[in-house]
């Protein structure tokens, strides 16, 4: 316990708890949140989903508070078939949080396919994913479709690396990209 101390996020119950009173109690925060029984069931039961990493998602929701489509995020959880999955939609509600914080306002949480995404002040598409590195690829191309005409560019957030031919793909569809130094 003493070396995780350092972790933003980290609560001591987490730590000691019987992970039936881990799961409870973020029961009673997505509550809290207005999520549905039925939205947060599939979280709540989904194994991929650690003690710790259902606290990681509801802490993430948490701090997205009071925007509307919270339940969106956590219907995306029913689909999550591994760890790195359920990591993968962490880090992606982390990398929106950082938005509205440092960039713009958020509101009305969506998904595009699988990511997490919310829409800006300006009416613009926020996705974020946090990937190491991203290639473009037929999968990145078929994410990367238009905004509609008359919309902002969207915007894709990332924590890691994309090629050069990722970047142009991205822009060259209408999209701005957003590279966020990793913590």
């Amino acid at each position: 316990v003493s070396n995780i101390g350092w972790l933003s996020d980290i609560d001591e119950h987490l730590l000691t708890a019987p992970p039936a009173d881990v799961t409870a109690a973020n029961a009673k925060r997505l509550k809290a949140l207005g999520v549905s029984k039925a939205d947060m069931k599939p979280l709540l039961e989904n194994a991929w989903f650690s003690p710790s990493l259902q606290t990681r998602f509801v802490n993430d929701l948490t701090h997205l508070q009071g925007m509307r489509g919270l339940g969106n995020e956590t219907r995306l959880a029913a689909h999550v078939q591994s760890e790195e999955q359920a990591r993968f939609l962490c880090g992606s509600l982390e990398l929106l949080n950082r938005y509205n914080a440092d960039t713009s306002a958020l509101h009305d949480l969506s998904a595009h396919g699988d990511i997490p995404c919310a829409t800006n002040q300006e009416g613009a598409l926020v996705a974020a994913a946090p990937v190491d590195v991203m290639s473009w690829t037929k999968v990145a191309a078929d994410f990367a479709t238009p905004p509609p005409a008359g919309q902002p560019p969207a915007v894709f957030c990332t924590n890691g690396l994309l090629t050069q031919s990722a970047a142009d793909g991205f822009k060259a569809q209408g999209w701005q990209v957003l590279e966020y130094p990793r913590k």
